[in-house]
């Protein structure tokens, strides 16, 4: 069973890393994809911005840790449980 709006967070974060979306986890950290740096991290966010229409400020950018957390927080911003 898959979980709610994850399925659209996999396909952002896939299309950017050029991966597929089976192989981004709720466990996913930066250093598992070779094309996740500093200037993808940054199409992630303004991506995940777009598709979910939520604005993340510095703190919480600064502050992802693992795709779990990205989850969690625009899960958090879409009122919804995560």
């Amino acid at each position: 069973m898959s979980t709610p709006g994850f399925e659209e967070l996999q396909k952002v974060l896939a299309k950017i890393l050029d991966v597929s979306p089976d192989e981004v986890k709720k466990t996913s950290v930066a250093k598992d994809f070779k094309n996740w740096d500093s200037i993808s991290h940054s199409s992630i966010v303004l991506d995940i911005e777009d598709a979910f229409d939520v604005e993340f400020d510095d703190e919480e950018i600064f502050s992802f840790t693992d795709v779990g957390h990205i989850y969690d927080t625009v899960m958090k911003k879409l009122g919804a449980a995560g």
